[in-house]
C-alpha cells in the first residue's frame, strides 16, 4: 500500500488516478529466479570473503583449528566454493500482493547456529541473515521490476504513464 498526502483544490482527478495506481498489483513473482540468483551469488561472495551477516570479518580460526583443517577457504568455508555453507543454501520466496518474504535455509548445516551465537567456546561467526548492501539491491531490483509493471499497466489502460511519473518520488511505504 502506498499513501500519499494531496491538497484540498483539484483533487478529484488525482485521487481517482491515485486509486487507479493503487489497484495496479505488482506481480513479484516475475523476478523470482533474478532475487533467487542474487542472494546465492551474495552469500557465495559473502562466505569466500569471509564476512558475516553484516559484512564484518569472521573471527579468525584458533591455531589449532588451523593444523587440522583440510581445506583452506576462510572460517565457516573451509573447501572454498564447494563449501557447505555455500552450496547447501536454500531460499524459499512467497509471495502476496507486493509482499515478498524470504527464508534462507542451510540444511546440514544445523551447526551454523552454534555460530550465530557463539556457543561453548566458539567466537561469534552469525552469518544467518543477509548483509544490508544484498538487502539494497533486493529493494532495487523490487523497484525497477514493480516501476515496469506500472509502466506497462498504465500503457495497455491507455494511461501515460505521466501520472506515474508525477507521483514516483511522492510516494512512501507503510
Amino acid at each position: 500500500m502506498y499513501s500519499i498526502d494531496v491538497e484540498e483544490s483539484g483533487t478529484v482527478d488525482i485521487l481517482r488516478e491515485l486509486d487507479y495506481l493503487a489497484n495496479l498489483q505488482t506481480d513479484l513473482e516475475a523476478i523470482h529466479s533474478t532475487i533467487v540468483d542474487a542472494i546465492h551469488d551474495a552469500n557465495r561472495a559473502d562466505r569466500l570473503d569471509g564476512v558475516d551477516k553484516d559484512g564484518i570479518a569472521l573471527a579468525p580460526l584458533a591455531a589449532s583449528t588451523l593444523k587440522s583443517r583440510k581445506g583452506t577457504g576462510p572460517p565457516l568455508a573451509e573447501h572454498g566454493p564447494d563449501a557447505r555453507v555455500i552450496r547447501n543454501l536454500v531460499v524459499d520466496l512467497e509471495f502476496e500482493p507486493n509482499l515478498m518474504s524470504i527464508r534462507l535455509m542451510w540444511p546440514g548445516c544445523e551447526w551454523l547456529k552454534y555460530h550465530a551465537d557463539g556457543s561453548g567456546r566458539l567466537p561469534v561467526r552469525d552469518i544467518l541473515g543477509m548483509r544490508p548492501m544484498t538487502i539494497a539491491l533486493l529493494d532495487a531490483i523490487v523497484v525497477a521490476e514493480s516501476d515496469y509493471q506500472l509502466a506497462e499497466g498504465l500503457k495497455e489502460a491507455g494511461r501515460g504513464s505521466g501520472i506515474f511519473k508525477r507521483f514516483r518520488n511522492l510516494w512512501t511505504s507503510p
